[in-house]
């Protein structure tokens, strides 16, 4: 009996492994634009899914080809592959996605 429960544990922690990227889940946008507080406001919130092989934002289910966290230097970086080409979100310490462009940076926080 001992043996089985070892051996249904050790399947768990596998399965466990395989699956995903860490990173499944809703996340909703904000805008950090240095010197521009009323951007912030004034921009809507977008709520993106994110799955083991695929987005969904705005109503559009994007497939990807594959989803996975790259090292880089200190930071970690989540790539997103698609036919059209890679999009990175920097993964923030508290686990939040950023995309940085000039004076703003999207961030998206997980909501679930």
């Amino acid at each position: 009996m001992l043996k089985k429960s070892f051996i249904v544990a050790g399947l768990s922690l596998l399965l466990a492994a395989c699956g995903g990227h860490g990173y499944e889940g809703q996340y909703e946008s904000s805008i950090e634009a240095t010197g521009l507080g009323s951007l912030n406001s004034m921009m809507p919130k977008t709520t993106m899914y994110i799955g083991t092989d695929y987005i969904e934002s705005n109503g559009q289910k994007i497939e990807v080809e594959k989803i996975y966290v790259k090292e880089q230097g200190d930071r970690k970086i989540l790539i997103m592959q698609t036919q059209e080409g890679d999009q990175a979100y920097i993964i923030d310490k508290d686990g939040s996605l950023l995309i940085k462009s000039g004076i703003a940076t999207i961030k998206f926080t997980k909501v679930d």
